[in-house]
């Protein structure tokens, strides 16, 4: 499962997205985000910070299952 905040995605993509294929095809739309980010950890779980210009914009966590 992907969620994002609606401010993060183009108008009208989903917030929510389930299921492996249709999160990893999805996910593709925002490479260029993902490229610029800064890999560290919150609470100890990998994560990722979007800031350009040194201006938070996001930060991405990630969870894996199975």
């Amino acid at each position: 499962m992907r969620v994002a905040d609606t401010a993060l995605v183009p108008p009208g993509t989903p917030t929510v997205v389930t299921g492996a294929h249709t999160v990893a095809e999805e996910t593709t739309l925002f490479a260029d985000r993902i490229r610029a980010s800064t890999p560290m950890l919150v609470e100890s779980r990998p994560a990722h910070a979007i800031a350009p210009g040194g201006h938070l914009l996001a930060v991405i966590t990630l969870a894996t299952r199975d």
